[in-house]
Parts: structure tokens; C-alpha cells; sequence
């Protein structure tokens, strides 16, 4: 971005006469004109819309809007672009006077991803340089006093501002007070929009913000409130490339197959490939087997016979814990059964045994 003082605006209002007055429609037709894939696949040239991608903008933008929307789709499916575009579009095609765009991460950096890229969608097209006068930490169209600024991830920093359009990226490594910052600066307007766009979270998240999100989403019972989750199958082998094609709508397109190929297990860590690249929740980092590996072992017709050789261990309680007692055998192919298990009463909010 260029340093120093920015020149004045003369060039008048974007021509945008002809476009439907709002809507998902409007959205993607502004984007297919205006927006320049700044890099990677199609770099330097027009934004089309997949698909996919414009079912996401029909609905966050289509009357009525939800107030709040929430997309979870695994790295590498360009949310950042999309995330982009769409605050473009919020900053200077959504007819809306004052507009604020601000985009909230974990961290400055991380936020700032979405708005360097913006701004350099901006200089990519010359009727949205001759309008936009982009700065080190925002971009602004004067005729409107229109803003586009990334945020640091700080309660303090989301004080006094006024978004119509509020991008935070990486949900799962956003704080509840930063949330919940952007969700009370959000609704003076008549029509707001608070979007999280991220990829699901470590293991041992299941009381963040992100997993209380995913959770009111799938009920699908909220109007006001937009859910799509991209993810594979649960229990899926992590190299069934079908599986994939589910979790990643970009795969053959700007997402490459090989480079999925590449970071398969054990280059990647298994928990950490479901999380990236198939937008799955998992329930532990790190295993001593491979998922699914344990009920692959299950054989329902075995049983010890009478005179075997078996060893027995025990798992004894404590503290409202389970005691289990299970044989195995020591041939050559040992087979495992539960002989008793004698669980702790139910206590609320634990599920049992701990």
C-alpha cells in the first residue's frame, strides 16, 4: 500500500442502476464485476462465484437476512477470498450510508489476512482504486464515510464502533468476551450481519464459542441465525478421496487434490488432517490408533472358551469413576471381553462415569 497522503475522490458513485436493489443477487453480481483474485488459482482475474459459494452469499444476504451466520469448511476452500469480496461488497454495494466493515481474529495478523486481501482487490480493479483510498489499517470511501478496518481480537478495541458487517475469522481461537463484544456492538442497524467463517477447533474446545455455535446451528431452529458445515462422514478413513469431495467443495477446482495427498498421515497428524482437511471435530490430538482402528477389531462371534489361558485387569474407581473388569487371552490371536462393569450413579452435568 502506497504511503502518505491519499488524493481526493473525484470519481462519482459505482453505476450500479441496473443491479437488483438487494439480495444475494445484487451480492454476487457486484463481486463478478468488480472483484480481482488477487493470487493462487485464477489470479488477476474476475471472481466467479461457485456454487457453492453463491448458495453461501444467497443466504446472509437474501431478506430477510439473518443477523448472525456461521460457516465451518476445512482450510484451503479460500473463506479469506470470500470473506474479501463480501466486504467489498458491504463497504460499497450494499447501499448502505456509513457503512462499517470491521473483521476481528484471534490476533491482528490473522485479521489482517482478510483486509490486506481486500486491499489488494481494490488495487486490482482501477473503478474501486478511483474510489477507495486504502490505508495501513483501513479502507475508506469518503463519499459515504464508509470504513473497512481489521480489528485486534480485544473486547476494549470493539468499543464505540457501529459495524454493518462484522467478519470474524478463525472462530474457533476467538475468546467468548471477544464474541460477545462483536455481538453486542452489533443490531443498531436495521440490517447487520455478524459472520464467522473458520475450520473446527483442537481437541478439548467443546465448551468454546465456536462448539455453542455449531451446536445452536445444527438444531436448525433458529431463523435469525445461518449455519453451513462443510465435513466429512464421521469415522470416514482419512484417504477415501470420497470423503474428501464432501468436506471440500474447492477440491478439483482452486483446491488440489495432490496437495491433500501430500499432507496425508503420518506427514500430517491424523487429528490434525480431519480438523484441516476434512472439517471434522475430534476428540483427542493424539491417539495410539488410528480412528477407527479399535472397532475395526470387534469380532461378535469370538468367544473364551472354558480352560483358556487369559490374563485379567482391572480398573478400579475413584471418585465417581467406573470399575471395569476384562480377560484376554495370550494365544496368537488374543481376543478381549469385558467380564463386569459396575458404574457411579448418574450425577447432573457428568454423564456417569468420568
Amino acid at each position: 500500500m502506497r504511503a502518505g497522503p491519499k488524493g481526493l475522490v473525484a470519481a462519482p458513485p459505482l453505476d450500479l442502476r441496473w443491479y437488483p436493489r438487494q439480495g444475494g443477487a445484487r451480492a454476487v453480481r457486484f463481486i463478478e464485476r468488480y472483484v480481482t483474485v488477487p493470487k493462487g488459482t485464477g489470479a488477476r482475474k474476475r471472481m466467479k462465484p461457485r456454487p457453492w459459494q453463491r448458495q453461501i452469499i444467497t443466504a446472509v444476504m437474501d431478506e430477510p437476512r439473518p443477523r448472525q451466520a456461521l460457516v465451518s469448511i476445512p482450510a484451503g476452500n479460500g473463506k479469506s477470498t470470500l470473506a474479501a469480496a463480501l466486504g467489498l461488497y458491504g463497504l460499497l454495494g450494499d447501499r448502505t450510508e456509513g457503512a462499517q466493515v470491521l473483521v476481528v481474529a484471534s490476533d491482528e495478523r490473522q485479521a489482517r489476512i482478510i483486509f490486506t486481501t481486500a486491499a489488494r482487490m481494490v488495487e486490482l480493479d482501477q473503478d474501486l482504486a478511483d474510489r477507495v483510498q486504502v490505508f495501513k489499517d483501513h479502507l475508506l470511501e469518503p463519499r459515504t464515510n464508509s470504513v473497512f478496518m481489521a480489528l485486534p481480537a480485544d473486547p476494549g478495541a470493539l468499543q464505540g464502533w457501529d459495524p454493518s458487517l462484522a467478519i470474524v475469522d478463525e472462530l474457533h481461537v476467538v475468546t467468548d468476551d471477544v464474541y460477545e463484544a462483536m455481538e453486542a456492538r452489533a443490531g443498531k442497524r436495521d440490517q447487520s450481519l455478524l459472520l464467522a467463517i473458520s475450520t473446527p477447533p483442537k481437541a478439548g474446545q467443546d465448551d468454546s464459542v465456536m462448539r455453542r455455535l455449531v451446536d445452536h446451528g445444527r438444531a436448525q431452529d433458529d431463523p435469525s441465525f445461518y449455519f453451513r458445515e462443510f465435513a466429512a462422514p464421521p469415522g470416514c478413513a482419512v484417504d477415501d478421496e470420497a470423503a474428501w469431495e464432501v468436506a471440500n467443495p474447492a477440491l478439483d477446482d482452486f483446491l488440489h487434490r495432490d496437495a491433500l495427498r501430500a499432507t496425508l498421515p503420518p506427514k500430517m497428524r491424523e487429528a490434525a488432517f480431519r480438523r484441516y482437511r476434512l472439517g471434522q471435530w475430534v476428540a483427542q490430538d493424539d491417539s495410539w490408533l488410528p480412528d477407527g482402528a479399535w472397532q475395526a477389531c470387534a469380532a461378535p462371534g469370538r468367544s473364551i472358551v472354558e480352560g483358556a489361558e487369559v490374563v485379567i485387569a482391572l480398573d478400579g474407581s475413584f471418585s465417581r469413576d467406573c470399575t471395569a473388569l476384562v480377560v484376554a487371552t495370550v494365544d496368537d490371536r488374543p481376543h478381549v471381553e469385558l467380564y463386569r462393569l459396575w458404574e457411579a450413579p448418574e450425577a447432573p452435568g457428568t454423564g456417569g462415569c468420568l
